[in-house]
C-alpha cells in the first residue's frame, strides 16, 4: 500500500476546502485536540506504569522520574512549537467553557501563543503530594507547556488546597483555577480572590444520588458566602447519572441561581 503525505495549509485553506467539498450540508469548524491542551504526562505515566509504581519511582528512582517526564515534556512542547509554525492554532476557549474571557485578546507579553489559546493542567494523580514534591514532579513540568498559552485553566477533581498560591507564584497566566468537592471553599476563596476565576464543583452525587433539595441549598449558599468576592463559576464536574429524573439538572440551576 502506498501512503500519499500533504500539506494542508493553513485552517482558512483546510476550510474552504472542506467547505467546497460539503457544498453547505455541514458546518465546518476546527478544534484544538484536547491532548493539545493538556499540558501534563502524568496520566500517560499511569497508564504506562500504574499508580503504585509511579509514587514508588518517585521516591526510589528520583533521577530516572525527572528523565522521563523531562522527555515527554519536551515532545509536548515540540508539538506546541510545531502547530505554532505550520498556523494551526485555532481559538479554544469554548474548549474550556469560554473561561469568561473576550475573543481576540492582545498577547500577553513574553508568551509565543495567541491568548485566544487556553492551556489546561491538572495532577490527580499527585492529590497526596505535599506541595514541595508537587512542584518538584509535576508544576516544573507541567509549566513549561503552560506557560505558552495566553491564559491557563489549572485543575479537575483533586483538591488543591495547599497548592493555590504556588500555582500564581509560578503560572502568571493562570485564570482559573478547580475548587472540587474535596476542596476547603473557604480557603480557596481567600487564596484565589478575584486573581482567577474560581470554579467551584459541588458533589455530583448530590444529583446523581437521590435530591435533597435542603442540602443543596446549604452547599451552594456556603459556597456563596465564602466567594462573595470572588469571580465564581458553578459547574458539574463527572456528573453520569441523574437517576431516571433529568429533572434534576433544572431544579438544581434554580437552586444555583437562588443562592447567588
Amino acid at each position: 500500500m502506498r501512503w500519499t503525505s500533504f500539506r494542508i495549509g493553513t485552517p482558512r485553506a483546510l476550510r474552504e476546502k472542506l467547505e467546497g467539498a460539503l457544498d453547505g450540508i455541514l458546518t465546518v469548524s476546527f478544534d484544538i485536540p484536547y491532548g493539545v491542551l493538556v499540558q501534563s504526562p502524568l496520566i500517560e505515566l499511569v497508564h504506562l506504569t500504574g499508580m503504585e509504581s509511579l509514587l514508588l519511582a518517585l521516591y526510589d528512582e528520583p533521577e530516572t522520574m525527572h528523565a522521563v517526564l523531562g522527555h515527554m515534556v519536551d515532545s509536548k512542547v515540540r508539538l506546541l512549537e510545531r502547530l505554532e509554525r505550520d498556523n494551526l492554532l485555532f481559538d479554544n476557549k469554548h474548549r474550556l467553557r469560554r473561561l469568561g474571557l473576550q475573543p481576540r485578546a492582545a498577547r500577553r507579553p513574553g508568551t509565543r501563543l495567541p491568548c485566544g489559546d487556553v492551556g489546561f493542567a491538572d495532577a490527580k494523580e499527585f492529590s497526596m503530594m505535599s506541595p514541595d514534591m508537587f512542584r518538584e514532579f509535576a508544576l516544573a513540568y507541567q509549566k513549561r507547556g503552560l506557560l505558552r498559552f495566553g491564559r491557563v485553566s489549572y485543575g479537575c477533581c483533586e483538591p488543591l488546597d495547599a497548592k493555590y498560591a504556588l500555582l500564581f507564584a509560578e503560572l502568571p497566566n493562570l485564570r482559573r483555577l478547580s475548587v472540587s468537592p474535596w476542596a476547603d471553599v473557604d480557603m480557596a476563596a481567600e487564596v484565589i480572590g478575584s486573581r482567577a476565576i474560581l470554579s467551584f464543583k459541588p458533589h455530583p452525587a448530590l444529583v446523581s444520588d437521590g435530591f435533597d433539595e435542603a442540602a443543596i441549598a446549604d452547599v451552594l449558599n456556603h459556597a456563596a458566602r465564602a466567594t462573595k468576592n470572588c469571580t465564581m463559576e458553578v459547574i458539574f464536574k463527572d456528573l453520569r447519572t441523574v437517576g431516571g429524573d433529568p429533572t434534576k439538572l433544572e431544579r438544581f440551576c434554580k437552586l444555583v441561581r437562588a443562592a447567588l
